[in-house]
């Protein structure tokens, strides 16, 4: 088990399998949702993506943040590069 993970969820016997990952990092809770194909969001993927963001709107209001995978790719890209230091 990785340190900080609170739930874990990934589609099976799919072509492009939707992850859910829910983890603590310091004081926040993150969750992420993800899908292998690039091509772009199947159905599957917008109908749990818009269940969460909803629930979690009801649950948390204004503390909810929702940050869009462009902002969150080049820091994603620069934490993985081997030439990071990292």
């Amino acid at each position: 088990m990785v340190p900080g993970t609170i739930g874990y969820y990934t589609e099976i016997d799919v072509n492009n399998p939707v992850e859910v990952k829910v983890y603590s990092l310091g004081d926040q809770i993150m969750v992420d949702v993800m899908q292998a194909d690039s091509a772009g969001e199947t159905r599957a993927f917008r109908q749990i993506k818009e269940a969460l963001q909803s629930e979690l709107e009801s649950q948390f209001g204004p503390r909810l943040v929702i940050t869009p995978y462009k902002t969150l790719e080049p820091a994603r890209h620069k934490i993985d590069s081997p030439r990071s230091g990292r």
